[in-house]
């Protein structure tokens, strides 16, 4: 058997789905691991991923070129939607194991209180800045992982990496404080089935057909 296929995009996923279709890969694969976010380093590396059409991410980016506080956040719903499209191809029963690999953005982004902060399980902050929409991530992972479900049929095994570090966030005093981003662990239990799937309180309703631009106090 296979030991383990990492895929970093939708290309890379389709190109694995060609190989089983055309009988190329042996059955069943041990273990397939999608890597969601990639590491982001600097300002540049962000620039590029929301520029790369292969690229997955659910950032929201300063446009500081224009205003302060105009945000972009990149809308996930076309990309998640060619994820599921190419995985819904692959045969019943094809993997035994799914890893789900979350590296979170280095908190070295960071500049000043006023220019730049990461915000993790909070909203799109109005002074600029990166930001990460926890319900996003949350929302989007749940549907991959039902799709990865129904077509092992209930019998592969699911987990979740990178999402338990902690993220280093400078305060407004140059203290660090340390916030864990620990609510995407209730995916493995709801894609494992332990637990009734249900809508967690902290993920607000979004409109998918358009990216956000939060409001102006």
């Amino acid at each position: 058997m296979i030991p383990q296929f990492v895929v970093t995009c939708p290309s890379d996923l389709a190109r694995l789905a060609g190989e089983i279709s055309s009988e190329q890969v042996q059955l069943p694969i041990t273990t397939v691991e999608l890597q969601l976010l990639l590491p982001l380093t600097t300002s540049d590396e962000v620039e590029r991923c929301l520029n790369d059409a292969e690229s997955f991410s659910c950032h929201a980016y300063d446009l500081r070129t224009t205003r302060r506080d105009a945000i972009r956040v990149l809308s996930l719903t076309p990309m998640f939607k060619t994820w599921r499209l190419v995985w819904s191809k692959f045969p019943p029963e094809a993997v035994q194991n799914f890893i789900f690999n979350i590296n979170l953005p280095a908190s070295n982004i960071v500049t000043t209180w006023a220019d730049s902060r990461i915000y993790w399980r909070r909203s799109v902050p109005n002074t600029g800045g990166m930001a990460i929409l926890e319900g996003r991530v949350y929302q989007a992972v749940l549907i991959l992982a039902t799709v990865m479900r129904i077509r092992s049929k209930g019998k592969a095994n699911f987990s979740l990496t990178g999402a338990e570090e902690y993220v280093a966030m400078q305060s407004q005093n140059d203290r660090r404080e340390e916030i864990v981003f620990s609510s995407l662990n209730a995916i493995v239990l709801l894609a494992n089935g332990l637990v009734v799937a249900r809508r967690p309180t902290c993920v607000p309703d979004f409109d998918w057909s358009r990216p956000k631009v939060p409001y102006k106090n």
